[in-house]
């Protein structure tokens, strides 16, 4: 009986965090799109660094944090190439490569 009521406790537990996983990032991401071209760069620096922490969900932020890969600000450009490295989709990496190239020329 008891090992019945863990097996059950552990599969509803599997299936809250399952559902808590994948739909925040759906309602978050958009928002924090929004955030990347906000005037107040502790805003954008914050949304950049917000994506990161989702991964690959974060995906449809990639066109978004290639334009922040432009920001005059070097701690947003970092922070936009972190969250393009966590995303790690080919588009992401691509334009992580071009955006290093183009670093490595400034210098």
């Amino acid at each position: 009986m008891v090992n019945l009521r863990v097996n059950f406790f552990l599969v509803i537990l599997a299936l809250v965090f399952f559902v808590s996983c994948g739909e925040p990032a759906k309602q978050a991401v958009p928002k924090l799109v929004e955030k990347l071209q906000s005037a107040d760069k502790s805003e954008r620096n914050s949304a950049a660094l917000a994506l990161a922490k989702y991964g690959v969900e974060a995906k449809d932020a990639v066109p978004a944090l290639i334009v922040t890969l432009r920001d005059p600000n070097p701690g947003i450009r970092t922070s936009a190439a972190y969250a393009l490295r966590s995303i790690g989709t080919e588009e992401a990496t691509e334009a992580l490569e071009r955006a290093e190239a183009r670093e490595a020329a400034r210098r």
